[in-house]
């Protein structure tokens, strides 16, 4: 069976087999839920040229609070599908970390995924929910701030659970028209912690 670490270390590299994500459960040994979501969403697209972003043709939701909290559903369960729903058919998954750009959307997806606990040899749980998602001046892009919950397994001596909350605002470019994410961008260097 695979383990965080290997698709951590596959996400890293593009390489993953058929077995490492056809194994894939959502429990503890998984640690970190954003890296096997990323790793099957790396499988799922290959390695797409960079392309422009481009309005799309078709309607991907209702709204851009919809479209933001089913790719946030999207990363939790594993689902290609949900997040292609919401993404434009001619963009790169790993290009909307990039702002069309897919080695900087890896660059991004990786410092993203990152988490001193698992360098650290512990394993981590982590869940994601959409906080809040504000307007900046109607040009189809919002600040939206996803919070993420890690459940923290230490090993060794000091053997115990332990919950950290951190927060990170996103800015996420949309096409209003069809209310699809174009891209996602990270603003400021890291995650916050707030507990």
């Amino acid at each position: 069976m695979a383990t965080a670490r290997n698709l951590r270390s596959g996400l890293m590299t593009g390489r993953f087999t058929a077995e490492q994500l056809a194994s894939a459960q959502p429990r503890r040994q998984w640690g970190h839920v954003l890296a096997v979501a990323l790793a099957t969403v790396v499988v799922a697209t290959g390695c797409a040229a960079a392309r422009p972003v481009q309005p799309t043709a078709r309607q991907c939701s209702d709204t851009p609070e919809h479209a933001a909290s089913t790719f946030l559903r999207g990363l939790a369960q594993f689902d290609v599908k949900l997040l292609r729903a919401v993404v434009p058919e001619h963009v790169s998954l790993f290009g909307v970390f990039g702002d069309g750009d897919v080695e900087r959307g890896r660059a991004v997806v990786r410092q993203a995924l990152d988490h001193s606990e698992l360098r650290r040899g512990n394993e981590v749980d982590s869940s994601y929910s959409l906080l809040e998602v504000n307007d900046r001046e109607g040009s189809g892009e919002k600040e939206i701030v996803v919070e993420r919950r890690d459940r923290v397994f230490l090993t060794g001596e000091n053997m115990r659970e332990v919950e950290q909350v951190y927060r990170r605002p996103f800015l996420v470019r949309f096409d209003l028209g069809r209310n699809c994410i174009l891209t996602v961008i990270p603003l400021g260097p890291e995650w916050v912690r707030v507990v």
